[in-house]
């Protein structure tokens, strides 16, 4: 199970604020409509040097700053938490929209980083397609800023994610990437359409602005989550596996709550309408979740990473709904059930040894 003595990987949201307004991100519903249970929170510096602490710090492989609702590059406090890593032997993984900050920031940051690191910013196609869906964000800052940031040393990485709109323009984005100096590039297609095949895109009146698809060859089945029986026969056939422990990995959110992944920290914050195809499942995983949370107890993580691992619930809790009462979350993620979010990568590319 989760011990602290074995703990190597940190996954932390340090704050959930982001300007941008993904669709398909539960931070906003369908593009411009705002997620009333989103509760803003940030990281401070104290508290992170509270949480990884010098001994912390001294046993962990890496810290990867990655949230579920927001971006890193906007709490305030970043550059120095990255900074207090430099003496220490750990892999800092950063992923970001990249719209954000000067590109004196951005040179500035690469200078300041670990010699183990790397940033990863997310690309959605060229000028054209980019902010289709990484709306509110601006495709010609991104370049600038990544390459100051690779100028000045950085290691950065272009993620694409694929759809129809975009498919076509993979191998430009990819010599666009290699021109600029990132090291990586990597495609995947959205998991997402497992349950919804069109996905509407909408204004703050609820009038549909486009459709997004997903690319033509992605293998990508659709699965009907309206039917709850099927739900439940497929989740009962699952067999969880966690990655998170086998990774010997916590995630830890913006308001400091402690889980073991960042697929279950999205739970309670996700908004959806009644009238959605998806809402009976999301009653029920919501459902699920808060009867989770009560028998965990209090998790929040200024209290010691140790104190809340080594806790009877914290240790216990696990092997019920991985095994007994299969939470739906799990048996997707790590269940090898549908179309998994951690599945969804098509083709990862080195750019320095081409």
């Amino acid at each position: 199970m989760f011990k602290y003595s074995k703990l190597k990987n940190l996954h932390l949201e340090i704050t959930n604020r982001c300007q941008a307004a993904c669709p398909m991100c539960s931070r906003n519903y369908r593009g411009e409509i705002d997620n009333p249970y989103l509760k803003i929170s940030d990281w401070t510096l104290n508290e992170f040097n509270q949480i990884v602490n010098d001994d912390l710090k001294a046993q962990l492989s890496k810290i990867m700053f990655c949230g579920n609702y927001g971006d890193p590059l906007l709490n305030q406090d970043f550059h120095l938490m990255v900074e207090s890593l430099n003496h220490f032997d750990i892999f800092v993984d950063v992923h970001t929209n990249g719209s954000l900050r000067s590109v004196e920031y951005w040179a500035n940051l690469a200078k300041i980083m670990p010699p183990q690191h790397r940033v990863v910013f997310a690309i959605d196609g060229l000028a054209d397609t980019h902010a289709i869906y990484r709306r509110g964000t601006d495709y010609q800052k991104i370049l600038d800023n990544a390459k100051a940031f690779i100028d000045a040393g950085g290691n950065a990485d272009w993620s694409f994610i694929r759809f129809k709109h975009n498919a076509h323009q993979v191998y430009a984005a990819k010599q666009t990437a290699q021109n600029l100096g990132f090291k990586n590039f990597s495609v995947k297609d959205s998991s997402r359409f497992v349950f919804e095949p069109v996905f509407p895109v909408l204004d703050k009146n609820e009038n549909v602005l486009y459709n997004l698809e997903k690319a033509p060859a992605a293998s990508i089945e659709f699965f009907d989550a309206t039917d709850l029986t099927k739900i439940e026969e497929v989740v009962n056939s699952s067999n969880i596996s966690c990655q998170a422990q086998h990774a010997n990995e916590i995630y830890i959110d913006a308001h400091k709550t402690i889980l073991p992944c960042c697929f279950l920290a999205v739970i309670p914050y996700e908004y959806y309408r009644k009238e959605d195809n998806l809402s009976q499942a999301n009653r029920v995983i919501k459902k699920q979740y808060a009867e989770l949370v009560e028998k965990l107890g209090d998790t929040n993580a200024l209290q010691g990473i140790e104190t809340v691992l080594e806790k009877d619930s914290f240790q216990s809790v696990w092997e019920y709904y991985w095994n007994t009462k299969k939470l739906w979350t799990c048996s997707r993620t790590c269940g090898k059930i549908l179309a998994s979010p951690t599945d969804n990568f098509t083709d990862y590319q080195s750019l320095t040894s081409t």
